[in-house]
């Protein structure tokens, strides 16, 4: 094989093998997260779980006047064109919800869940 060849096939090895932004983005957020938020008149606390195989449960806590009351959620979650894409699965059926992604580091998950307002986690300690 000539030089230009072997250059050739260490730049298609090299591409083939490099993560796409999406697929980077996907293992920066496998693990537990938490959150937590103020809301008009309550306080809701979330963890998220999100496993290599796609599953995600997410567990919640509702703090308000009348008490304090506890859900927790199974479904599917992935990673599309730097989107969060949870699909979550109840009697009622599948909800699909889409968050861009603003920043994930090895501590800090940050989405855009509506126009004015950020949802920000804080991965739990490995």
């Amino acid at each position: 094989m000539n030089r230009l060849g072997a250059i050739a096939l260490v730049l298609l090895v090299a591409c083939a093998a490099a993560p796409t932004a999406d697929e980077k983005l996907r293992e920066q957020l496998i693990g537990k997260w938490g959150e937590a938020h103020h809301l008009r008149t309550s306080h809701m606390e979330q963890s998220f779980e999100l496993s290599p195989d796609g599953t995600a449960r997410i567990a919640r806590t509702l703090h308000s006047a009348t008490g304090t009351t506890h859900t927790s959620v199974q479904g599917r979650w992935r990673i599309e064109n730097g989107e969060f894409v949870l699909v979550e699965e109840d009697d009622h059926g599948k909800t699909e919800c889409r968050y861009p992604i603003v920043l994930v580091s090895e501590w800090e998950w940050v989405m855009k869940d509506s126009p004015d307002h950020e949802f920000r986690a804080w991965r739990y300690p490995k």
